[in-house]
């Protein structure tokens, strides 16, 4: 009895881990460390609050290694037209802007982010991260993994 309990609370925690996995590609002659980068994340409506809460973290993150930031999060509902968001971010005038799409949504879910260098336009880094909050998952948990995740990535690639 006692083996069919602890067999059964070692699946029940396996089953609560979120997850996240990340790639990256860099142009490895983009050698900058952007200073002053604009988010624009487009999210599922389902994953609105996510997504919110993943960008203001970020902002955080990358506060503390001295990047200044400006973001905007957008869904399938959103009725700002793409002349306004392309004015937020001309006025913000970044050196660098980092795009995040949901690609895949469910409890699995999939994002590309693509850092575009603000002076040639060209993307100079490309990632793809996917996320999974298991059958009892914590956004929390699963949040802070993906921002740990992406500021690694950022370090590692030569970005920060």
């Amino acid at each position: 009895m006692k083996k069919i309990l602890l067999l059964m609370t070692l699946i029940l925690v396996l089953q609560s881990c979120a997850t996240v996995n990340m790639t990256s590609n860099k142009d490895t002659s983009y050698t900058r460390k952007p200073k002053k980068i604009f988010i624009e994340a487009r999210c599922k409506k389902e994953m609105n609050a996510y997504c919110t809460v993943l960008i203001n973290g970020l902002k955080m993150d990358l506060k503390a290694k001295t990047v200044e930031t400006e973001s905007h999060v957008y869904n399938e509902l959103s009725l700002e037209s793409e002349e306004s968001r392309i004015q937020e971010i001309k006025n913000y005038n970044p050196e660098a802007i980092l795009l995040i799409r949901q690609t895949v949504t469910g409890i699995d879910n999939a994002f590309e982010l693509t850092l575009i260098d603000a002076t040639s336009k060209k993307p100079v880094w490309k990632s793809e991260i996917s996320t999974s909050t298991g059958t009892y998952g914590d956004t929390d948990e699963l949040v802070s993994k993906s921002r740990k995740a992406i500021i690694s990535k950022f370090t590692a690639d030569g970005l920060l």
